[in-house]
């Protein structure tokens, strides 16, 4: 990059000093001069760019300090003992395509129903407090259909993660699912809240009407209090799943595995769009005994993200990969945790390239082409390409979230005659809260924010 700031931290560190004792000092003082020209009757306009200055110096500490902060730490971080300190003046002020999303809350429903080939439907709100002080409520509806081979008969709950009920089973099943929604920005919680009140009124109200509901949607935008849409998204994919699973009076042991891969986009309003390509990951297994109370068991989730930005021309602007994974081992006794965590914590790795259309068309379309046929040279021709403009002029973040989940359902089903049936339903939470965001700045990561 070839916008590098060098900083003498401990000059850097006199130099803030006194431009705040120096324009605290004009600001006190122009208050003074002014209070007492107004006390002899004297005009004071002359004064005004006195108080300018002084608050001019009062504006760029923010800046300065946040440089110092990076500054600082660049240099614990190396521990070369450097004199100058050299960053990146664009990592320090650029600013991801999402604003981060500093503390999170959500919920959904969903249901399912089996005979010969499984539906699935289900809801969920997500509500984010974002970095740049704004509000973002999701609503999203998700549908899928598929198929599998099985074996047993099984009924039970399922309570914030424990299982109880008797059978035992074995299914393998491929889904066809899909995935649609709408966002809605607001500047306060106030606003937020008498969304969810009136929409949630209006949804119960059209549940007890004749009202099919795909209608819903379009019902509710014709509502003179609906704010105005600020995001609508649509993701279609297909998943596998499979498990095992014994239970009985004494104990349960249950395994599970998934994968996912999905296509998608996001439009907005102000007509810039994001499509992407998702893949997910899960493995499962947990050990439950249940008269001493004692479960023990582990889970290992993976998600990878390739989005494209796209100007309100459709032009790409931005091309960003997402990486995240999160493994929680534990062993609990009725409830207390005695190895593990109760909030595990899991890291999001984002490389984001801006796009210098049509310069980087040959380099966007090798990037695409290379993640049809991953193990092709050209793929890793392309690959290494990527890597170096990323290290040349792109940005490295980490991100790294808490996270805090709970469930509750119900299931029944079996094999009857070779055709499985069964129903099951449930609900569940999740909490997340941004912990802090690291900066990859010559080879070490650096925090972006203070401690």
């Amino acid at each position: 990059m070839n916008d590098i700031s060098q900083i003498d931290i401990p000059a850097m560190q006199v130099m803030i000093r006194s431009l705040d004792d120096g324009g605290a000092g004009l600001l006190a003082a122009a208050s003074r001069l002014r209070s007492r020209a107004s006390y002899h009757g004297l005009a004071a306009d002359e004064l005004r760019q006195m108080v300018h200055i002084g608050q001019w110096a009062q504006d760029e500490l923010p800046g300065l300090r946040a440089r110092l902060r990076l500054a600082e730490a660049i240099d614990t971080s190396a521990a070369d003992g450097r004199a100058v300190v050299s960053f990146s003046e664009s990592a320090l002020n650029h600013q991801l395509t999402d604003p981060i999303a500093l503390r999170a809350f959500g919920g959904g429903l969903n249901v399912s129903a089996t005979f010969v080939v499984t539906l699935e439907t289900g809801e969920n709100v997500l509500i984010e407090e974002l970095s740049d002080g704004r509000f973002r409520v999701t609503r999203g509806q998700e549908f899928a259909v598929g198929g599998g081979i099985g074996t047993g008969a099984q009924a039970g709950v399922v309570i914030n993660g424990n299982e109880y009920g008797l059978g035992g089973s074995a299914s393998a099943d491929v889904m066809l699912s899909l995935r649609q929604g709408t966002a809605y920005h607001f500047d306060d919680l106030a606003e937020v809240q008498r969304f969810l009140v009136l929409d949630g009124a209006t949804s119960t109200a059209l549940d007890m009407l004749p009202v099919p509901r795909p209608f819903h949607p379009w019902i509710k935008q014709q509502t003179p209090w609906m704010p105005e849409t600020d995001e609508w998204f649509a993701e279609v994919g297909v998943e596998g799943r499979a498990q095992a699973r014994a239970m009985g009076t004494l104990a349960v042991v249950g395994g599970e595995a998934a994968r996912g891969n999905y296509l998608g986009g996001t439009y907005r309003r102000d007509g810039t769009a994001t499509v992407y390509l998702r893949g997910t990951a899960e493995w499962a297994w947990s050990a439950h005994v249940i008269p001493f109370g004692v479960e023990a068991g582990f889970a290992l989730d993976g998600e990878m993200l390739v989005e494209l930005d796209l100007d309100a021309n459709g032009n790409p602007t931005a091309l960003r990969f997402r990486a995240a994974g999160i493994g929680e081992g534990y062993v609990r006794e009725r409830g207390d945790t005695l190895l593990g965590t109760e909030d595990p914590q899991y890291v999001e790795l984002t490389c984001e390239l801006p796009i210098d259309w049509p310069a980087d068309a040959e380099l966007i379309r090798d990037t695409l082409g290379g993640l049809g046929t991953p193990v092709s040279s050209m793929a890793g021709t392309a690959a290494a390409r990527l890597a170096t403009e990323i290290a040349e002029r792109g940005f490295i973040y980490r991100d790294t979230y808490a996270l805090s989940e709970y469930d509750v359902a119900g299931f029944a089903d079996a094999e009857i005659k070779g055709i499985g049936v069964g129903a099951g339903a449930g609900f569940d939470a999740v909490q997340r809260h941004h912990v802090g965001r690291e900066y990859r700045h010559d080879g070490v990561w650096v925090p972006t924010t203070p401690p």
